[in-house]
Formats: C-alpha cells, sequence, structure tokens
C-alpha cells in the first residue's frame, strides 16, 4: 500500500511473453531486464512491473502454455492502460529497435473491484502469482456467484495458509 495507507493499484496489464528463437533466449533475456521493461512501464504510467518466469519447461522451449515470461504491470490509474497497450506495440515502441525474437503471446487488462481489490505491493518476499481465470457458468447468475466467490471461496482459500493475499480483477476489453 501507498505510505497513506490508500491501495495503489487499481488496474493491471498481465502479458505473456516468450522468445520466438530459443537460441536467442539469452539476449532477449537481457534485452527484456534491462531496456524493454523499464521503458515501457515508463511509457505507459506503470508505477512498477515485474516479471515472472514459468519453471516448469523444456529447456529452450515454452511449456503447453505457450509463454515463457510473465511481466505484471501495476497502474494506479486504470485510464493509462491504452498508453500502456500502446508502448508495448512493437511499431511503436518508446525506446530503441524491438528484440528480433520477442514475442508477445497474450496481454490482458484488469481493474481491480470488490472486497478483495487490495493488492499487495511487490516485496522481496512475494515468490510467486497464482493466476487463476474464473466466472460463472452462467452469465445470468453473475452477481450470485460473485458473492459467493468473495464470501466462501476467497476465505476458504486465505484460511488454508497457502496464500499471503488476494486481489480480485475484472477484465477490461483491451
Amino acid at each position: 500500500m501507498a505510505d497513506d495507507g490508500a491501495v495503489r493499484t487499481k488496474a493491471l496489464v498481465v502479458v505473456f511473453t516468450r522468445p520466438s528463437d530459443f537460441s536467442q533466449e539469452a539476449s532477449w533475456s537481457a534485452w527484456y531486464d534491462a531496456e524493454h521493461l523499464a521503458s515501457t512501464a515508463a511509457a505507459g504510467g506503470a508505477w512498477v512491473v515485474s516479471r515472472w518466469e514459468t519453471l516448469d519447461r523444456p529447456p529452450g522451449g515454452s511449456g503447453p502454455v505457450g509463454f515463457t515470461d510473465m511481466a505484471i504491470y501495476e497502474l494506479e490509474d486504470p485510464a493509462t492502460a491504452p498508453r500502456l497497450l500502446d508502448a508495448l506495440d512493437g511499431r511503436r515502441q518508446p525506446t530503441g529497435p524491438v528484440h528480433t525474437a520477442h514475442t508477445i503471446v497474450g496481454v490482458d487488462v484488469f481493474e481491480t473491484f470488490g472486497r478483495w481489490s487490495a493488492k499487495t505491493e511487490p516485496h522481496a518476499g512475494l515468490t510467486g502469482h497464482v493466476m487463476a481465470y474464473v466466472g460463472p457458468n452462467d452469465a445470468t447468475r453473475e452477481a450470485e456467484w460473485n458473492a459467493w466467490y468473495d464470501a466462501v471461496h476467497v476465505v476458504d482459500m486465505m484460511d488454508s495458509g497457502a496464500f499471503s493475499n488476494t486481489t480480485r480483477g475484472r477484465r477490461v476489453s483491451p
């Protein structure tokens, strides 16, 4: 949380990536860390970005999900998401050329909402994320499903001791 106790992150942009040529993975990874993340975060108005890499994948390849890395850009203002999407567009990179092996597999934009909208700020003790895309089977029962999810499911998950925080987001079509 911000120093004043306010929740800082109001939206997330989640970007799934991988190198298109795994023989270039080391140089792609160095470029991604040293240039790409900072420049796109700054151009897109993200106050912080964290990079995560899948662990269970064959050497020199991506797992069955098709991506090897995930970047989570945290925004204080959901209205800045289009600026970030523009910065991620390879034709409009904020600084320097795009690495020749850079591949974006998918991008999702989320706005935090509901009872579980206070996202923990990144810190050294945060060692992973579980991202679950879930929703009701029947769209006409969305309100009922959300009430159950907030009051029963998330409470059960938090009581298990396996999680330090839960943040709910509603997917926004970019």
